[in-house]
């Protein structure tokens, strides 16, 4: 699979689920709506708003949740591994980042 492949936008109604591919890291990014990502082996949840990405591992099955009518890209990346939280970070919670074309805005900080 090339390193960077997008597929084409998905448009998720309220209370639809996908399952993401586990054959590939993907960056999920949430365009609209509220996304709620699941990983197998994995007690943390990911939530998504608009502008914010999160890169799934290749070890293991993701499903997306649309906590709302919701439209979202996946992008194939390299190879990334599951690893445990790192100490004294949430292991309930993941933090998303902002997606690649907004990590570079000078400001940009996660609305929380």
């Amino acid at each position: 699979m090339n390193p960077s492949s997008s597929f084409p936008e998905l448009q998720l109604p309220h209370r639809a689920v996908h399952r993401v591919p586990s054959n590939a890291a993907f960056e999920i990014a949430c365009q609209e709506g509220a996304l709620w990502i699941t990983l197998d082996n994995d007690p943390r949840d990911i939530v998504l708003e608009p502008g914010q990405c999160f890169t799934t591992p290749t070890n293991g099955q993701a499903l997306v949740y649309a906590l709302q009518p919701s439209r979202l890209t996946l992008t194939a990346k390299a190879a990334v591994s599951l690893s445990r939280p790192a100490h004294g970070s949430s292991p309930v919670r993941a933090m998303p980042m902002p997606c690649a074309a907004q990590r570079s805005a000078p400001g940009m900080a996660l609305a929380r």
